[in-house]
């Protein structure tokens, strides 16, 4: 996350404890106010089923994870140039960028109080000049939860120009890495929250005793980066002066999570054995974009920086596109502790439409490019997670 961001982060929280302090001090103190928060956020969820769902009295738990991942991004562009001043030079074109990390292996730790958790995971052995880190945020209870995740991937652009006049190509690819940054957050709300406890396969503050299921309320929102690299002298120019890319999403639908016990767990056995431990969870939830933007930054070769200079921006509003989120699990709990395997796979995508106008040059030309461009941003990881509470 960029200081500009953080410090607006930062006055966000000093302003709203500045506005609420009164009203809490007048009520019983801040004290008070803590003490409350702190005791309801400890103290046993009474509206589950304990015939279905067990709640460990354990209020501390500490995670190491290995995670294996991928982020792919794909833009699409076709367009067409025309000029007043020379016609015979329109043409046709697409364009195709690919940025493929190869599969990332992150290891790192989390702790958690309740179901609330924080994480930091960090690669282990960089590949061919690529580079990954993320960061965690997770509040998942019984009915209710959300997940944010800060990714940062470094890796190679691979691109294809193609003039469909003549059906010429030109490879743009390049070793320089660019940047890709996105900022996810999803939460749901489970509708059968008494008898499904959706953290059961992913956390371990909950444990399915008998197998439920539940309609979910889904929502997420994206923030996607790409940045190209700002020293390469071909790609730039013939992505229409583009250097970076900013996405920001909105998606919300119906979803659907079910917990599957092969063996139902007796109520507060503390000798559960073999396949009693044994859950099974499966996620599916399509949405759909309610908000879809994007800003284009264009830039200008720099001749005393030896590389392009952002100059301004283009703000583009997306139509509805299909968004999905799929997981699975499969969790192992033994005593204090639990081993936990699961899958995720989300998917953002947006298609934008624009035109850009280049006044006449000293030479008199002058030229009109219209362009549709395609993004799609799809990020898969695999989980090993060992877990112990206290």
């Amino acid at each position: 996350m960029s200081k500009k961001l953080r410090y607006r982060a930062l006055w966000a929280v000093v302003l709203s404890a500045w506005l609420l302090w009164p009203m809490h001090a007048q009520a019983q103190g801040f004290k008070g106010v803590v003490e409350g928060l702190w005791k309801w956020f400890i103290s046993p969820n009474k509206h589950v089923d304990s015939t279905y769902i067990y709640q460990s009295s354990l209020l501390w738990t500490a995670r190491v994870q290995n995670d294996l991942h991928k982020s792919m991004a794909n833009m699409d562009t076709d367009g067409k140039t025309q000029s007043m001043s020379m016609p015979e030079s329109d043409y046709a074109y697409a364009l195709k960028s690919r940025m493929r990390t190869h599969a990332v292996d992150e290891v790192g730790v989390f702790i958690a109080l309740r179901s609330l958790s924080v994480g930091y995971m960090r690669e282990v052995g960089s590949r061919r000049g690529n580079s990954s880190r993320s960061s965690y945020l997770n509040l998942m209870n019984a009915g209710y939860g959300f997940n944010v995740r800060y990714n940062k991937v470094y890796a190679p652009l691979r691109t294809i120009f193609t003039n469909k006049d003549n059906d010429q190509t030109a490879d743009l690819s390049t070793e320089k890495n660019a940047r890709m940054r996105s900022i996810v957050i999803d939460g749901y709300y489970a509708l059968n929250q008494k008898r499904f406890a959706y953290d059961a396969a992913y956390d371990g503050a909950y444990i399915q005793q008998r197998s439920a299921g539940s309609l979910l309320l889904t929502a997420k929102y994206t923030f996607g980066e790409l940045s190209l690299p700002t020293d390469d002298y071909t790609i730039i120019p013939l992505n229409n002066g583009v250097s970076r890319y900013k996405t920001y999403q909105l998606a919300i639908g119906p979803g659907y999570s079910y917990n599957w016990v092969p063996y139902h767990r007796p109520a507060r056995d503390s000798k559960r054995s073999g396949i009693r431990n044994l859950t099974v969870n499966v996620t599916f939830a399509p949405m759909l974009t309610v908000l879809n933007n994007m800003t284009c930054f264009n830039s200008k070769f720099d001749e005393e920086s030896d590389s392009f200079r952002e100059t301004g921006s283009t703000h583009l509003r997306g139509g509805i596109n299909l968004n999905l989120i799929a997981r699975c699990a499969v969790s192992y709990t033994f005593g204090r502790y639990a081993l936990y395997g699961t899958f995720d796979y989300h998917q953002v995508s947006m298609k934008d439409n624009a035109v850009k106008r280049y006044e006449a040059d000293e030479w008199g030309f002058d030229m009109t490019d219209e362009f549709t461009t395609t993004t799609r941003i799809r990020n898969w990881a695999a989980s090993v997670v060992m877990s112990v509470s206290f």
